[in-house]
């Protein structure tokens, strides 16, 4: 099935973002057979709507609601900003930037629905615009269609999913963070996060380390913008955890000078340094620092989460010489054959190659289909099933805050390309 955007190309949304324009809301059907085009029905007021939701939830238990739906219903909540973008003179790629994210995500997700719903199962999706407003978000998931939906994805920033938290909570509701790496809201156990959170590549980290080299020692490099709580802090309890006799060791900068590390280096031993930041000129120093002292001293290097993003920057051979290790939620291996199927699909549909947002929305898409297809009101139940996807790989773990995706990989260069290492 061809996806409601039928071959429109990726900077020409404006048929969708204009259908937006009229309602908050628009209802699709997804299935194998024949594409459907969203209708458009007017919308009524917020505050009128949330006070009618109110009524009908007091008369009717959502869960009780949710749970009589005949297929399944996924809501998508993500920030189109339709009230950004002057559609009557859109035409480049800047000017409906206030949308691109949420239209790529759209994209990809819809050929994850249409992908899922080959064999003639069907979904109806409901798509919302949260406009990038916490408020907003919150009386969305107000509404009676959301509160009536099996599962909810997005919104997409923190401060709209802790807007929306104690709505979800309230209402049992399970709803997806697409793609922020953090744990955003505590204690929610309707909370599901696909991108692995931080603390979880921090103890990746600590568990390959234990397990790949023999050392007795490591030094963890801070720089300003290091995440303590996130990351540097998880790493430090797994690590001690499950490594005896091994000497964590500090190094902190705030100038990106490396030079005074060199007293805390060993010769003849793997200096195993944990980098704790993404900044491009922290790392660009450390590179030369490196450069400057690889005669005399062997390194092995662990990247912050998201680190790989530089590579055009830092250089292919430079993480491959200095033996730079990546923990990374996500990969693609553009020689599958059914990543290469998707990327032919995916440019067949809208003229354009998919970005990382188009990827994760395919993945995301196809894999709640295709759960919520074969288990509609239990599928808390059966989400631990391990999913390969295109960009990412799910194993989706019960926790105190919820459902969190621990499959992660993790990434070496080797012959200038990124290669997993088991």
């Amino acid at each position: 099935m061809t996806s409601v955007l039928n071959r429109l190309q990726l900077l020409s949304g404006n048929n969708f973002l204009g259908a937006l324009v009229l309602t908050a809301t628009i209802t699709v059907s997804s299935c194998s057979k024949k594409a459907v085009p969203p209708p458009v029905s007017s919308s009524k007021p917020v505050e009128n709507t949330v006070k009618e939701d109110v009524a009908k939830s007091a008369k009717e238990p959502a869960v009780f609601s949710r749970n009589s739906n005949k297929i399944p219903v996924i809501s998508l909540v993500l920030p189109f900003n339709v009230d950004q973008v002057d559609l009557s003179t859109a035409s480049t790629k800047k000017d409906i930037e206030p949308s691109a994210v949420a239209l790529d995500f759209y994209q990809g997700f819809r050929l994850g629905l249409d992908s899922a719903t080959q064999s003639g199962n069907k979904i109806k999706l409901q798509v919302f615009d949260s406009k990038d407003d916490s408020v907003e978000a919150r009386n969305i998931a107000r509404k009676q269609a959301i509160i009536n939906s099996n599962l909810v994805i997005g919104p997409l920033y923190p401060a709209e999913i802790r807007s929306v938290n104690p709505i979800s909570v309230e209402n049992q509701q399970y709803f997806v963070s697409p793609l922020s790496p953090r744990v955003v809201v505590k204690g929610n156990p309707f909370f599901i996060v696909p991108v692995c959170p931080l603390e979880i590549h921090a103890r990746k980290a600590a568990e390959f380390i234990i397990k790949k080299f023999e050392t007795n020692r490591v030094m963890i490099l801070k720089g300003s913008d290091s995440d303590e709580d996130n990351f540097v802090k998880p790493f430090k309890v797994a690590f001690e955890e499950q490594s005896i006799g091994t000497a964590i060791n500090e190094y902190r900068t705030t100038t990106n000078l490396f030079d005074p590390m060199v007293a805390k280096l060993v010769k003849g031993q793997n200096n195993i340094l944990l980098v704790s930041s993404a900044n491009k000129a922290f790392w660009q120093s450390l590179l030369k620092f490196l450069d400057k002292n690889a005669k005399d001293y062997n390194f092995t290097i662990f990247a912050y989460p998201g680190s790989e993003k530089l590579t055009n920057s830092l250089g292919l051979k430079n993480l491959e010489k200095y033996n730079v290790y990546f923990t990374s939620s996500y990969h693609i291996e553009k020689n599958d054959p059914g990543t290469a199927a998707f990327f032919t699909k995916y440019k067949q549909v809208y003229a354009t190659d998919p970005n990382e947002y188009a990827i994760k929305g395919f993945d995301i898409g196809y894999f709640f289909a295709k759960l919520l297809s074969s288990h509609i009101t239990d599928y808390d139940k059966y989400i631990n099933k391990f999913y390969n996807g295109i960009h990412n790989n799910f194993q989706f773990v019960k926790t105190e805050n919820g459902f969190l995706n621990e499959s992660l990989k993790v990434l070496k260069v080797e012959n200038s390309k990124f290669v997993e290492q088991k």
